[in-house]
């Protein structure tokens, strides 16, 4: 009776630690002996949304990009159904730094830290990369339950200029429809990009990126700063809407609104974003506390659950005194880590308590 009851306690345990719940983090690493790299895919999970960031490596520290699909900072999210639309699914942030050539920092440096956690409703994706010369790129991103067409992302480019960001989607999808047109529409105009390259100093701070003709019914949207920026271009293509920010000198952090439409026509989305519903996610948006309080109540179920499996005491005092430092400092990463170890503790406890009742 005891040991059935230890089973049921685990396997319950093992579904509410939130094995398949969101938000949340997973890293997967495969091997690929053919060519003796190991494939690192680091996905985080908003309430509507999935990031994935992948690398190629032999060692663990450096990238290698051989081939097409060796890297990935890609984002599904406001993707229309059997398309590969949305925003940009191999990469759709780029932060580029100059030194005698343009360095993609996130392709060509691994990650120091990817993480997400919650706080109150929010979901909050942390990923930290070094800049290769010193400084570190760090992109937080949130997303509320009730704002789920949109997240908000914060780029801080610590003890480095940034030179460039990119921004791409595939509005409607990644097909190239001779009949198709690619349009971007700012309150003070509107470009034609399958004709020709876009290239402006922004005045608003609304970019609504759609179609004509076909796929007219999807399509991605774009708040920020225009004054952080000296112009933008966007290159003539059929294919992608890639939006090239200029940052001014001493610029290093930015907000962006990244949202998206669907199933409407995309005149009336224009008026309508451009207009006032643009002003209010804006709204909504400068008052984002980005430094959010993490939420608590998560970690301490979490430990009262470990106790119950049996988790060793000893090590559950140690994790709760690592939780309680990291609060202080209200370090998003290092709480991530944290409830990941304890999860994993978890899991292990519930899995030797299942091989023990077989």
């Amino acid at each position: 009776m005891t040991k059935k009851l230890i089973l049921s306690a685990a396997v319950c345990l093992m579904f509410h630690a939130g094995l398949f719940a969101e938000p949340r983090c997973d890293v997967k690493e495969k091997r690929d002996s053919a060519r003796n790299l190991t494939e690192i895919t680091r996905k985080l999970y908003f309430h509507e949304g999935v990031l994935t960031l992948t690398h190629f490596t032999a060692d663990g520290k450096t990238p290698l990009h051989q081939k097409w699909g060796d890297y990935f900072l890609g984002l599904e999210f406001g993707r229309p159904p059997r398309s590969n639309g949305g925003w940009n699914l191999w990469e759709f942030f780029t932060c580029y730094r100059m030194d005698k050539r343009a360095i993609n920092i996130s392709r060509e440096y691994m990650p120091e830290s990817v993480s997400m956690v919650q706080s109150g409703d929010a979901a909050v994706g942390d990923i930290i990369i070094p800049s290769g010369n010193g400084g570190k790129l760090e992109l937080r991103l949130i997303q509320f339950p009730s704002h789920k067409k949109w997240i908000f992302m914060r780029v801080t480019a610590k003890d480095f200029q940034p030179w460039r960001l990119d921004l791409s989607a595939y509005p409607g999808n990644s097909n190239t429809p001779k009949e198709r047109e690619r349009h971007i529409a700012a309150r003070e105009n509107r470009y034609c990009t399958s004709q020709a390259a876009a290239e402006f100093v922004p005045e608003s701070p609304y970019l609504i990126l759609f179609n004509k003709f076909v796929q007219d019914r999807y399509g991605n949207m774009i708040i920020f700063n225009p004054q952080q920026f000296q112009k933008i271009v966007s290159p003539k293509s059929a294919g992608a809407v890639m939006i090239q920010f200029f940052p001014k000198k001493g610029e290093n952090v930015f907000f962006f609104g990244l949202g998206y439409f669907a199933d409407q026509a995309a005149d009336d989305a224009v008026t309508r974003f451009l207009g006032e519903d643009g002003d209010a996610v804006k709204a909504f948006m400068e008052k984002i506390d980005w430094e959010p309080k993490p939420d608590t109540k998560g970690f301490e179920q979490a430990l009262k659950e470990a106790g119950t499996l049996g988790v060793d005491s000893a090590k559950l005092k140690e994790i709760e005194t690592e939780y309680a430092d990291a609060v202080k400092r209200n370090d998003v990463s290092a709480l991530a880590n944290i409830m990941k170890k304890l999860d994993d503790l978890k899991k292990t406890t519930a899995r030797k308590g299942l091989d023990e009742f077989k």
